[in-house]
């Protein structure tokens, strides 16, 4: 689908004929669009693609910074040490 040529052929057996005017493709947001040129156009994307990108997209971030600041809480409660406690006197 890559290629335009085998994507979005002209249709030549047809009177008349109908030629491929345009291909639009794009990776944000993803699509794959044939325009040709009697109007007709077809897309190869799906219509859910684009919000399962974005759900997967904002819960990969979000995952990310929880972990990222789970990480440097327990760094930092390991390098800082409680301050000595005194015990009082034994007396005898």
């Amino acid at each position: 689908m890559t290629v335009p040529a085998h994507a979005c052929p002209d249709l030549l057996e047809l009177r008349p004929t109908i030629h491929l005017v345009r291909y639009d493709s794009g990776f944000l947001p993803p699509r794959a669009t044939c325009h040709w040129d009697d109007g007709t156009h077809k897309d190869f994307v799906s219509g859910w693609i684009n919000p399962l990108a974005l759900t997967c997209a904002v819960v990969l971030v979000t995952a990310l910074v929880l972990s990222y600041g789970r990480l440097r809480n327990h760094r930092a409660a390991r390098t800082t040490k409680p301050p000595p406690t005194r015990q009082p006197p034994v007396s005898e």
